[in-house]
């Protein structure tokens, strides 16, 4: 598979760049502000709310349409008409709506999203450089998309193409998330084995988790996992009073001594 992909690529400049979802709407400004005006140029997106929200952003200062699976056949045809002759030199679709498109004379692919596999990455930014001509493709990646880092090697190494340091540490690392777990490790006392959103004091638990334990305080107030609730909280405490009480009682009178399990318990 990686020979007739590799050969697809070799004709391309490819730049990727890791960068924060945040960030991307801006870095997508620069790069379209550095073309000359008129080119045509496609904007890869993951899903039809993206692609409609970009076309609506870029549309008055650059010329802008999107296709996607949920429109109709006459606006998709509209929007391709427009494209091919240039009144809207910019293209944003799905992978499913550019699927079987022949359009010649595309200049760059933006992939504003990367796809959900290296091979559908190749065949986008092989909709540019046909006939001969070299084609210009630019990716942003994200922390999301590190489980494909490794294979985005190979395509680039194969094609000499730069591949960026970040690229190879969440290879390095099999994931992109190793700020995260870095935060979590120091966070949290346990694991939170589920999924969800971050909690309110830091990553130790997920409020919408599915299992796993829990020591943060939103785990604890809000649910959601099977961390540790307010009942559980109640007979923790309830229990590890109890045992204070009779480890007192068998301590010696007026020793002063204080068991320390105990005292863990009520801190």
């Amino acid at each position: 598979m990686w020979t007739s992909l590799l050969q697809t690529s070799l004709s391309h400049r490819l730049h990727v760049e890791v960068l924060a979802p945040m960030e991307k709407h801006r870095r997508l400004e620069q790069i379209l502000r550095s073309q000359e005006p008129g080119s045509k140029i496609i904007i890869f997106c993951s899903t039809k709310k993206m692609c409609d929200q970009l076309a609506r952003n870029l549309n008055r200062q650059f010329g802008a349409a999107a296709i996607h699976g949920d429109k109709s056949q006459s606006e998709r045809d509209f929007v391709l008409n427009q494209f091919r002759s240039g009144k809207s030199p910019i293209l944003v679709a799905t992978d499913v709506a550019a699927r079987g498109l022949d359009i010649k004379d595309i200049r760059v692919v933006i992939n504003y999203d990367f796809p959900t596999g290296v091979e559908d990455y190749v065949h986008r930014i092989g909709r540019t450089g046909r006939a001969g001509a070299s084609g210009l493709a630019h990716t942003f990646f994200s922390d999301q998309d590190a489980k494909y880092a490794a294979e985005l090697i190979k395509v680039l190494e194969g094609a000499n193409q730069r591949v960026p340091p970040e690229i190879r540490n969440m290879a390095s690392r099999g994931g992109g998330m190793g700020r995260f777990n870095r935060r979590w490790s120091s966070d949290s006392g346990g694991r939170d084995g589920g999924r969800g959103g971050r909690g309110d004091s830091g990553y130790g638990g997920r409020d919408a988790g599915r299992g796993g334990w829990s020591f943060s305080a939103s785990a604890s107030n809000k649910g959601g996992g099977r961390g540790y609730g307010s009942e559980s909280r109640d007979r923790l405490s309830s229990g590890g009073q109890d045992g204070y009480e009779r480890a007192r009682s068998r301590s010696p009178r007026g020793s002063g001594f204080v068991p320390q399990f105990a005292a863990s318990t009520k801190q």
